[in-house]
């Protein structure tokens, strides 16, 4: 019912305004599971927004800014460790946020690599560096999680390509530097594998784990027989039926 005119002053709109949380606030949210969700911040007309942090009952904590009900603006997001201790926290992500998606430049924990870089409606997108704990490392362009442009990642082997990716794969001219052999690789790449290229001897190679011999042996092209030659070859190997 629409509030036209003059009213009483408990009304039914105004005992609906007046409920509307505004403000610093605690809640926590009625549900059917338990433990619930416990969010403790501010409030502009009945949402959440400005500053606050969220526990869920999953054990994820979410402490930075808020905008209509949405994490939005710079914030983190962290678990409980231990449930003995609500205070011990492992931080997951720690950056910008917009409309409760990671957006912007952040940081992030994963669980075998981390990443510092930035992210686009929740994905890794633009200029990012990671780690992982195997010891590989990437920096370079990223689109929709995966390296996607020009980057360079360092191998556990100690190899390095630096170079064009594309959806995550060695895609368009790249150098690969092959430390444990001493040699340098240049050459462009189809879906993660080199097409044509060449290979020399690297500067580093003295200091390679495995050497190659030196020089590289020089390729001798097999000759090739005339194309009539090929053309007898092949009309001979054919069935009688065809001569």
């Amino acid at each position: 019912m629409a509030c036209i005119g003059s009213r009483p002053a408990n009304s039914a709109c105004d005992l609906k305004e007046r409920a509307k949380r505004n403000g610093f606030r605690r809640s926590i949210f009625s549900t059917h599971w338990y433990p619930k969700d416990k969010y403790v911040g501010q409030w502009r007309n009945d949402e959440k927004e400005g500053r606050g942090m969220e526990i869920y009952r999953t054990g994820y904590v979410y402490n930075g800014e808020w905008k209509e009900g949405a994490r939005h603006g710079f914030g983190t997001l962290s678990k409980i460790s231990s449930s003995k201790c609500p205070q011990s926290r492992t931080v997951i992500h720690m950056g910008c946020w917009c409309r409760g998606k990671k957006h912007g430049y952040g940081l992030h924990w994963y669980a075998d690599s981390f990443y510092k870089g930035y992210f686009e409606d929740g994905r890794k997108k633009g200029y990012g560096q990671m780690w992982w704990y195997s010891g590989q490392y990437y920096e370079g362009i990223w689109e929709n999680d995966q390296f996607h442009g020009k980057g360079k990642i360092y191998l556990t082997n100690c190899n390095v390509y630096e170079g064009q990716f594309a959806n995550g794969k060695k895609e368009g001219y790249g150098i690969y530097y092959h430390r444990n052999t001493g040699q340098i690789q240049r050459g462009y790449w189809t879906n993660d594998m080199c097409t044509e290229g060449t290979m020399e001897d690297a500067y580093f190679r003295q200091s390679s784990t495995r050497p190659t011999s030196y020089p590289i042996p020089k390729l001798t092209p097999r000759p090739c027989l005339p194309i009539v030659a090929q053309y007898n070859v092949a009309e001979s190997s054919c069935c009688p039926e065809f001569r």
